[in-house]
């Protein structure tokens, strides 16, 4: 089953689907709108408390600060 939920990255709404493979993990992609390009990133997380969303939320926003860091850098 495919889940989804939305949270936020600098004032930029983010829209994340995933599913848990078990009870330790869950893969994920990300879709958002950063300084006017869309991006979508993906990955995967250990779950590691009872609060599957938070857990990937946490992954998600690394994710996306590595992405606006690269970015920057270009």
């Amino acid at each position: 089953m495919i889940n989804s939920f939305c949270c936020d990255f600098l004032g930029a709404k983010v829209r994340v689907r995933y599913v848990r493979s078990g009870d330790e993990e869950a893969i994920w992609i990300a879709n958002v709108v950063l300084d006017g390009r869309a991006r979508s990133i993906d990955g995967a997380t250990a779950l590691q408390t009872t609060c599957t969303q938070s857990d990937i939320t946490r992954s998600v926003m690394r994710g996306l600060e590595w992405v606006r860091k690269a970015d920057a850098s270009l």
